[in-house]
């Protein structure tokens, strides 16, 4: 398991997915994962191609778009990509950064994992995924 840092736990406790989470368990999801630096303009997902990555918007913006229209803006604390890997199928819309940005990214197989492992994060995700399919 990687050492992690407490600035990445504090980073990734603001993030609401994963608020209120034990030490514990934030410290399996740090380990599962890396920061990295996003620059404006970068392409986090693409429509139509199959999903192997999540994404948590730790910093920075950017925008939802399939089709040609953009159909959400994305705020830090935001995660994007895990209906597909939570599927394993393809993406349903590119997301671009707007800014530069500070992105954690899980692979898939992390994620489905962690989801699996952690029946409050379970849960949490579901509603996320509600949320996804009302709007």
């Amino acid at each position: 398991m990687k050492t992690t840092t407490d600035s990445k736990l504090d980073e990734l406790a603001r993030v609401p997915l994963f608020a209120g989470l034990p030490k514990v368990d934030l410290e399996r999801i740090a380990a599962a994962g890396d920061i990295v630096d996003a620059p404006c303009g970068s392409d986090l997902t693409r429509e139509g191609r199959l999903g192997h990555e999540v994404f948590v918007l730790l910093d920075g913006g950017a925008a939802v778009h399939a089709g040609g229209e953009v159909l959400n803006v994305v705020e830090p604390g935001s995660v994007v990509g895990e209906l597909a890997v939570l599927g394993r199928g393809r993406r349903t819309a590119t997301v671009t950064t707007t800014a530069p940005s500070r992105v954690f990214v899980f692979a898939g197989h992390e994620f489905r994992r962690i989801a699996h492992d952690m029946p409050v994060l379970a849960s949490r995700l579901l509603r996320k995924v509600a949320e996804h399919l009302a709007a």
